[in-house]
């Protein structure tokens, strides 16, 4: 297996840049496609693509991770079917991890299943997370899975199940979950462990340069942050942002709960049973611990229901860096922004942050009036002031022929730092662009996968932050490009899409061009978290924007 060096920086515009103005819907976006079933991948290898997974990033650099099926008619012994994971890189893809190839740090033993059929762990700086169960070379017993980081051209091991690593204290580790990590490299996942007894899930992290060694953060049997009566049971979801800060969510003493570690301190969010700080006399019935969305700000944002005269629902976001901590913005009854008459009536659905804080949410709402129910998607404008306003509802004419189909609320969503958006539901796939504020296209996905069913992402985006490539899977990057597996003609294909964009690379103050006032910003915003300063659009302010500052100095964003 052959791995190639990330050159940090380098933007891949012979891949991303549109070569052709494809028809996507009703809307003009351009298109390119990278990598076609029946074709051969460019590259040595010669790689005939039978099947493109649907679970496809793409960063701010331009990288893109796949998952694919192929045949190497070159390797006669060799399985014909092999799933693998790719990387594009200056337009050639580079093989990152192949099934029957050998597994790096376990002699032995070849990659028998690479678990990247909906989700691919891409970073800003190109690394890629790796989950895969292992088969045995030599006859031995077990199937053990892995978890691996490509990075500086090589796959360097991180957990193994089945072994006891010295680092974490005769710990044996008997499963390993999907990843969460940073664009610093920092891990987190909740693996099954134990000491001396029954397996139970603990939550390890691992900083970039600690090869395997590593801390657990929590422990099963042990007690919440702050909480001494509630006993950690299990995990739902967990995510890491730009600065190490991490949030996870599960079961304690059969209550739902959210904790986070922001500004060094591990801190209890939420809890299922506890009164609500900000609508006195109401208790959280449960949150929907798989429904978290974080930031690089450290913000949270938790769907949650709740008790007041009748079960309700609404979406609370915390911050430990302002004074008001854990408050709800939206809720069932509130007034439906440019609907007359409708109120939410059902906040159990999607919502995702981005780097500013904006908030894009599906929600049912209702008019008692006109005995009328919908779907809507909406988005929570941060700055300057914070508002909501209705982006499109079920039934919403698209210019251009057809209409918003049934099935926003189970829509899974990626929003970047500009606003722009993508939302997958069903078998239906539109982007929203920030700089039109409209819907921009609408199209069926009728591409059939290599093994003969429809192409389709289960991954809901709900949980994550998208658009941050902080290691989080995320078909939408801050530029306005997303990837997907179908072609603008419905054939399965690997395409990149533009959405017009209000974002500017380098325009750190957001005045419309590149110059040395954005540098006096980045300087001035030092270590914050933008968006003032932050011209590489990640929510954090550091070397990495006056790097894409000067990369493009002197450009105009007209």
């Amino acid at each position: 297996m052959r791995l190639m060096r990330s050159v940090p920086g380098r933007v891949m515009a012979g891949v991303i840049c549109a070569s052709s103005a494809a028809q996507f819907g009703w809307a003009q976006l351009q298109s390119r496609v990278l990598a076609k079933v029946g074709e051969t991948l460019p590259g040595p290898e010669g790689y005939e693509i039978r099947g493109i997974g649907p679970g496809a990033a793409i960063n701010n650099q331009g990288h893109i991770a796949f998952y694919a099926w192929a045949i190497a008619p070159e390797r006669p012994g060799v399985e014909p079917r092999i799933a693998g994971i790719w990387r594009f890189e200056d337009e050639i893809p580079v093989p990152v991890a192949i099934t029957s190839e050998a597994a790096p740090g376990v002699p032995d033993f070849e990659f028998d299943r690479i678990r990247a059929e909906f989700d691919i762990w891409l970073n800003a700086a190109g690394d890629i997370a790796v989950l895969a169960d292992l088969e045995s070379t030599s006859g031995q017993k077990g199937e053990p899975t892995g978890l691996w980081v490509a990075r500086d051209g090589a796959l360097d091991l991180r957990l193994l199940d089945f072994t006891t690593p010295p680092e974490l204290g005769g710990v044996l580790i008997a499963g390993t979950s999907r990843p969460s990590w940073n664009n610093r490299g920092d891990l987190l996942c909740d693996i099954s462990a134990t000491t001396d007894g029954p397996f139970t899930p603990h939550l390890w992290r691992c900083s970039r340069d600690a090869g395997s060694r590593g801390e657990f953060v929590i422990r099963a049997r042990e007690a919440l942050p702050g909480r001494p009566e509630l006993i950690l049971e299990s995990f739902e979801a967990h995510a890491m942002n730009h600065v190490g800060e991490f949030v996870f969510s599960g079961l304690a003493t059969r209550r739902s709960f959210v904790c986070a570690e922001l500004d060094g301190a591990l801190t209890t969010i939420a809890v299922s049973d506890d009164e609500i700080p900000d609508i006195p006399g109401s208790r959280f019935e449960a949150i929907l611990t798989p429904d978290l969305a974080f930031n690089n700000r450290g913000e949270i944002a938790l769907i949650a229901l709740f008790d007041e005269q009748g079960p309700q629902s609404g979406i609370w976001l915390y911050s430990s860096r302002d004074s008001l901590g854990l408050r709800n913005v939206i809720r069932t009854g509130d007034d439906v922004p440019g609907m007359d008459g409708f109120v939410f009536s059902d906040l159990r659905t999607s919502a995702v942050l981005n780097a500013v804080g904006d908030l894009l949410f599906t929600a049912r709402v209702y008019s008692s009036e006109l005995e009328q129910a919908t779907e809507v998607l909406a988005l929570r404008k941060a700055q300057p002031t914070p508002h909501t306003r209705v982006i499109a509802k079920v039934g919403d004419e698209i210019p251009g022929g057809g209409e918003v189909a049934p099935g926003l609320v189970r829509a899974f969503l990626w929003m970047n730092a500009a606003g722009d958006a993508v939302l997958r539901y069903s078998s239906t796939v539109f982007a929203v662009s920030s700089a039109h504020q409209q819907l921009m296209g609408i199209q069926p996905e009728t591409a059939e996968s290599g093994d003969g069913s429809k192409s389709a992402d289960p991954r809901s985006a709900r949980g994550f932050a998208s658009g941050l490539q902080d290691g989080q899977s995320s078909v939408l990057n801050d530029w306005g490009q997303f990837v997907l597996s179908v072609a603008p003609d419905g054939s399965e294909a690997l395409t990149v899409y533009q959405i017009p964009t209000l974002a500017c690379r380098g325009d750190a103050d957001q005045s419309g061009s590149v110059d040395f006032k954005d540098i006096s910003a980045t300087m001035k915003n030092w270590q914050g978290f933008g968006p003032e300063g932050d011209s590489n659009r990640d929510g954090f302010v550091d070397f990495a924007d006056i790097t894409m500052t000067l990369r493009h100095w002197g450009s105009s964003c007209d």
